[in-house]
């Protein structure tokens, strides 16, 4: 069983007998250190390392105030126990505002064993919640980093009080240009903001997607730079305990997805048009050039005859040449679709 260390501040060796018999009487498992002076006390705090200070007051060159300022200074957490012979109720509430944990009276040392195990179990205690606190801010910043790095919006919604947005997170001028209080304060600003050709849908869609529980609706969203925004809102409905309903929300930003689909079909539409141009046009002049040249080669004929044949090329040529600046015109067509949805 590991000890407790204690660092006992005290220049009666009689007082430093009584207050150890009392601590083992009680079963306490320690190892102690006593010191006098300021400079022994500086020493013990770096080389001894206590776990509890007990502290007499009034020492021939040293007091229990100067311990507690120099225990301030460093920040100490472990218990400070002040452990003198009479003092003034004055005296005793200053020196734990001062930073002590308790004070025991010397005429009444049977109470110190259990003022120790008191103050090491509160310090304990303490310790693990700051452990507890500290490892749920470290995740709290690790989540909040995933969601606020991401297109999500996270709002809540009173049902009842007209679908009022109580809560919206901060990431929301980063995403649609207004701030917090912008959403927050305008009730009817979300609404407003919606596509006018898709309004009337999306409320009668979140109705019953509020009847029925929750669910998904994508819609048109007008941002602050007048820009539109495809978001993918996705509603739980939730009742609280006191019967109220609200919606617990997230709006993904998915007008990349959106963008990107638009690509896929105005280039599937370009791809069409490309192959029904080269599967009429260029197969159709390229017929009549093969023909007309298996014409010369298999038959025999004057040069005139050549002449002639050579001249009906003219007309495929020509048809192939005004096929290539077509097909030039539908690749810029492509490229400048494709520029204006990034």
């Amino acid at each position: 069983m590991k000890k407790l260390k204690i660092l006992i501040l005290e220049d009666s060796a009689y007082d430093v007998v009584l207050i150890k018999s009392e601590l083992k009487n009680a079963g306490l498992a320690f190892e102690s250190h006593v010191v006098e002076t300021k400079s022994d006390y500086i020493a013990a705090l770096d080389q001894f390392q206590p776990e509890v200070i007990l502290s007499d007051h009034s020492m021939p060159q040293f007091t229990s105030t100067v311990a507690l300022e120099i225990y301030n200074e460093r920040k100490l957490k472990i218990p400070f126990i002040l452990v003198t012979g009479s003092v003034s109720e004055e005296f005793a509430v200053q020196t734990i505002l001062s930073g002590a944990c308790d004070y025991i009276l010397k005429s009444n040392l049977t109470r110190l064993p259990v003022a120790v195990k008191n103050a090491v179990a509160a310090h304990n205690m303490k310790l693990e919640n700051e452990i507890s606190e500290k490892r749920i801010q470290r995740k709290n910043t690790f989540l909040n980093h995933i969601v606020f790095s991401q297109p999500i919006l996270l709002y809540v919604a009173n049902i009842d009080d007209n679908c009022r947005t109580t809560f919206i997170s901060k990431n929301v001028e980063d995403i649609t240009g207004y701030c917090r209080a912008d959403i927050l304060g305008d009730n009817t600003l979300w609404r407003r903001n919606i596509h006018p050709d898709e309004v009337e849908d999306v409320v009668q869609s979140f109705t019953d997607k509020v009847n029925h529980g929750g669910g998904a609706i994508e819609y048109r969203w007008k941002c602050a730079n007048g820009e539109y925004k495809w978001f993918l809102d996705n509603l739980t409905i939730v009742k609280d305990e006191f019967g109220a309903n609200w919606v617990h929300g997230s709006r993904i930003d998915i007008t990349k997805s959106k963008n990107a689909d638009h690509r896929k079909i105005v280039f599937t539409k370009g791809m069409d048009e490309m192959l029904y141009m080269i599967s009429h046009k260029v197969r159709h002049s390229i017929s009549q050039i093969l023909g007309l040249y298996y014409l010369i080669a298999e038959e025999t004929v004057t040069d005139d005859e050549i002449k002639k044949v050579v001249g009906y090329m003219k007309e495929p040529a020509e048809s192939l040449d005004l096929f290539t600046a077509e097909l030039t015109a539908l690749m810029d067509e492509l490229k400048t679709k494709n520029t204006n949805l990034n």
